[in-house]
């Protein structure tokens, strides 16, 4: 089972999309979005569905670095692109928040 998504996600990250686009920063990009508007929707609060987004970012990164041979600057770009939709919500809320007041 453990090779099967070693393999899957060594696959995903030496895709390419249009030739220079990593199908690795489309995924981190597209999954980061799912977790936080499903947790957004859960829990309805922007940093709660931040902060289980970037735990989850977290953990996968823990695992490629045990599992895979990625260096720790791959691990810190993925976590970033996995938290950008989460960030830039959260300062949304806030500008928003600001402007009620």
């Amino acid at each position: 089972m453990m090779r099967q998504v070693n393999r899957i996600l060594g696959t995903i990250s030496d895709t390419t999309l249009f030739g220079f686009l990593p199908l690795d920063i489309v995924m981190h990009l597209v999954l980061g979005a799912i977790i936080t508007f499903t947790f957004l929707k859960i829990t309805k609060s922007a940093m709660k569905a931040f902060i289980i987004c970037f735990i989850v970012a977290i953990a996968k990164e823990v695992y490629d670095s045990n599992t895979l041979v990625a260096s720790w600057q791959e691990s810190i770009k993925d976590i970033i692109v996995t938290i950008i939709y989460p960030v830039l919500l959260l300062i949304v809320y806030k500008l928003k928040k600001m402007a009620d007041q």
